[in-house]
């Protein structure tokens, strides 16, 4: 959950993501409401006025109050699903992950304070800026200059300029990249009026669809920005069609002087592209799945916002499927194996004692030579092999994969039943998991976290073999 809300709250704080995308994020489960990064009384407010005049309930949802306005809502949600809203919800006093320690409602910023931020950050950045772009461009005057030119270049004409450099001039990919890896602009501790036009701007957006947020353009220190994102964003696109229209020239720059965000993006980029076409099918002979590198930081908000600014569509519909999918992993994978597990053992009670729940359990993991009863696997292959969600991926699944995730359940699960039982939820279909002895379990790694080298897989994180050569 810690990677898709790193990647959600970034998102936001660019203004990639509106609002009402992360409010429905919390409400499917995806991420928690942390109210740090959400809590803004002024917009509740002024949410309030536009609802008297477009009468849209939705708009004005805010999750600081949950419990009375997720009861509000128009379909009455009973009062037994509370506490899994409330679980996705952290309340203040609550340890939150480590990006977001600091637990602090955002601050109403007024537009003076964010023009002076803008003033210094960019004072402080300048050397850096020049440095990257006028690389590319050295007759520039400056960096602003050289900014305006290269986001007005076609891009063609870009991905020409930077392949020539990139290949004639050691560091030039280095720099580019610390470039595009720059986000000292954005503010995720201040929200108000200023800062709905301003995350606007930090999204991508051109002048010409920004509307009624143009204004903001007349202030220097926030159309600097404005030409620093559109730099950015051109570059990226020709950073884009250089992985797949001059994969040579990658490989060879990336052999030099290798770039963490430069892999990441491509390969997400590639991924993207490739679940397009073929979502569920395994790496072919020429394509690996990158294990040296741990799947968060591959898939770093970064990395996700670099790839955004390639191919904001593609990109976007892999990442929806990252999320459904990375959930899944963490529940209901699980929950599928443990379902036909109990489906296999006919005798057992839907509501399952601690101690029959053991004694079977104990007959049933492993034989007296120390090997898995092969009918189990055969019961929860055809399982999963029917399951709505997992059916199309484990079709293609080789079966040197499948015994490896069930091997890992299983291990997962022998420890599990010695503190936990079990009883089937008829309302929602799914087995509760009832922690006998909570303290140890919470010390040991769950199954979710076991299948970090299956989990790539699921996912579809791809690459092509010589991307990782050596």
């Amino acid at each position: 959950m810690q990677i898709l809300e790193n990647i959600a709250y970034h998102f936001y704080a660019r203004g990639i993501f509106p609002r009402k995308k992360m409010k429905t994020l919390i409400r499917d489960g995806y991420i928690r409401y942390i109210s740090s990064f959400l809590y803004d009384p002024m917009e509740k407010e002024l949410s309030a006025v536009v609802l008297s005049k477009s009468g849209n309930r939705e708009d004005s949802w805010e999750y600081e109050n949950w419990e009375l306005d997720y009861s509000s809502k128009e379909q009455k949600i009973s009062k037994e699903l509370f506490h899994l809203f409330e679980s996705r919800t952290l309340e203040e006093g609550e340890e939150e992950q480590d990006d977001y320690k600091v637990f602090k409602n955002p601050e109403i910023i007024e537009l003076k304070a964010l023009i002076k931020k803008l003033h210094n950050e960019i004072r402080e950045q300048e050397d850096n800026f020049t440095m990257a772009l006028q690389e590319l461009l050295p007759t520039s005057r400056n960096w602003r200059q050289a900014a305006r030119i290269i986001s007005d270049m076609k891009q063609i004409s870009l991905q020409k300029k930077i392949t020539d450099k990139i290949k004639e001039k050691k560091g030039v990919f280095s720099k580019l990249w610390d470039f595009l890896k720059y986000d000292g602009y954005l503010f995720p501790d201040f929200s108000g009026p200023i800062m709905v036009a301003y995350k606007k701007i930090t999204s991508g957006a051109k002048r010409e669809q920004l509307g009624r947020y143009d204004w903001a353009l007349e202030h220097p220190e926030i159309y600097d920005i404005y030409e620093l994102i559109q730099a950015k964003t051109a570059i990226s696109k020709a950073f884009g069609s250089i992985f797949f229209e001059r994969e040579d020239v990658f490989l060879e720059v990336l052999k030099k002087e290798f770039h963490a965000l430069a892999y990441s993006t491509a390969v997400l980029l590639y991924s993207a592209k490739r679940w397009e076409s073929r979502p569920w099918e395994q790496p072919d002979k020429d394509e690996e799945v990158p294990f040296w590198i741990s799947l968060e930081e591959l898939a770093s908000p970064a990395a996700w916002a670099a790839a955004w600014q390639m191919n904001p569509v593609q990109i976007e519909e892999f990442l929806n499927h990252f999320f459904k999918i990375s959930l899944a992993i963490q529940e209901s994978l699980y929950q599928t194996l443990l379902k036909s597990f109990f489906d296999y053992n006919q005798k057992f009670e839907r509501n399952i004692q601690v101690f029959e729940f053991v004694e079977k359990i104990k007959k049933l993991i492993r034989s007296e030579e120390d090997k898995y009863e092969e009918d189990i696997f055969q019961e929860q292959k055809k399982g999963m092999e029917t399951d709505p969600f997992w059916s199309d991926y484990m079709r293609f699944i080789p079966e040197s994969r499948w015994k490896l995730l069930v091997d890992t359940w299983w291990n997962s699960l022998s420890w599990e039943a010695l503190g936990m039982g079990a009883r089937w939820l008829d309302q929602e279909q799914r087995w509760e998991k009832r922690i006998i002895d909570y303290e140890s379990y919470i010390d040991e790694k769950k199954f979710f976290e076991q299948v970090e080298s299956l989990s790539k897989g699921f996912i579809a994180i791809f690459c092509p073999q010589k991307w990782n050569a050596s």
